[in-house]
């Protein structure tokens, strides 16, 4: 990626960084059943990638999906028994997205009740699921200044409502890996947010930079998952 991305400030790779590199999926690619097949060749690929490379990040489908179901049924393979699985669950925080985050884990047929279908210890499974935040609109920041009293009370309000749902719902702080606040960039461009951006453009929030910084250390910090 730091060679070859059309993006002039991502072509100086940051200092201590390693190797990024970028399997796309197909163009216009879609759903494929989960065939035997399908199996065999999705265990193989991440026996490879496990070899190469430290992490490897699987960015699957929105939602229930045939490719969910797939890597839960290829992480349960004999194969795969020895490598480190985790599982994060990006969910916008807003009254909609919190119920469909936690049916996703923890509804029927969720991730959970699959994971267990083909082969996953359900505790374990459980232990190794953890929740994002994501937009989260913070009343106190300094981004907000602008607004008047009523409405910041009023996001207090709706922040407040939004932890107690969270709590209901199972994705309250003990289920949550990380929260990233709303920012343009990722708004409106879901870009990856270079230095350029933060410090020479000022186009993104050294907000968002730090919460990514926290995530990227919690996901291999063992401590954070032990909790469950």
């Amino acid at each position: 990626m730091w060679s070859r991305s059309t993006r002039a400030s991502l072509r100086q790779r940051p200092p201590g960084s390693g190797k990024l590199t970028l399997f796309p999926g197909d163009q216009d690619g879609g759903e494929f059943g989960p065939d035997k097949e399908a199996l065999r060749r999705c265990v193989q690929l991440l026996q490879a990638l496990d070899e190469e490379f430290d992490m490897c990040l699987i960015d699957l489908s929105a939602g229930r999906s045939y490719a969910t179901q797939l890597v839960l049924e290829a992480t349960a393979d004999p194969a795969l028994r020895g490598v480190a699985a985790r599982w994060l669950v990006f969910h916008r925080w807003t009254r909609q997205h919190i119920p469909a985050a936690s049916g996703l884990v923890f509804g029927r047929d969720g991730i959970i009740d699959v994971g267990e279908r083909v082969g996953h210890d359900r505790e374990k499974l459980r232990a190794a699921i953890k929740f994002v935040r994501t937009a989260v609109v913070d009343p106190d920041s300094i981004e907000l200044s602008g607004l008047r009293p009523a409405q910041v009370a009023w996001l207090r309000d709706c922040d407040e409502d939004l932890r107690r749902l969270a709590a209901q719902n199972r994705v309250g702080r003990s289920a949550m890996l990380g929260s990233v606040p709303l920012d343009p960039v990722l708004q409106w461009r879901e870009q990856l947010i270079s230095d350029n951006d933060v410090v020479a453009r000022d186009i993104a929030n050294n907000s968002t930079v730090e919460a990514f910084d926290e995530l990227a250390r919690k996901i291999v910090a063992d401590d954070e998952w032990s909790g469950g």
